[in-house]
């Protein structure tokens, strides 16, 4: 069996896909805060100008027997679109701050699956710059597809 070592990555350095797919949302999901948050302030300032003259209408409109116009914005639903938002965006940050956490020593493997005995041969006295008696954790992927593994290599480790 053939083993190499790749080198350490981050735990972002392992799906570069799916950060730069992620980079791009935040600006968006920025964005769609701001909106919402200056709908919500324009409609705090101007909410008791609207509602006076509303009710002026609706006051004349009863003289007239007419039926006054009304006008439909529901602020819990803004309030809901805010508070989701930002939801979204800190775990959004939770994710970044993973992406970001160092120490993933990366190996590449091929030959039988008989002889796997060698990756943890491999290991066996410890990971790069470690000791045989460091308590390790990780992840095997594998496959016996080689379409599969070349797609593994472009979303992993590109």
């Amino acid at each position: 069996m053939n083993i190499d070592y790749i080198g350490q990555v981050s735990v972002g350095g392992l799906i570069p896909t799916t950060v730069s797919l992620l980079a791009g949302i935040r600006p968006r999901m920025l964005g769609q805060l701001n909106g919402a948050l200056r709908v919500g302030a324009q409609l705090a300032f101007k909410l008791p100008t609207l509602q006076a003259r509303l009710a002026a209408v609706a006051r004349l409109a009863a003289r007239l027997a007419l039926q006054p116009p009304t006008v439909k914005f529901k602020v819990g639903a803004n309030a809901a679109l805010i508070a989701a938002l930002q939801a979204q965006l800190a775990a959004l940050a939770d994710l970044r701050l993973a992406f970001g956490s160092a120490g993933v020593d990366v190996f590449r493997f091929h030959g039988k699956a008989s002889e796997a005995d060698a990756i943890a041969a491999a290991i066996r006295g410890g990971l790069p710059g470690g000791r045989g008696s460091d308590v390790i954790d990780g992840f095997v992927f594998a496959t016996r597809y080689p379409s599969t593994f070349a797609a593994m290599l472009k979303v992993f480790i590109s």
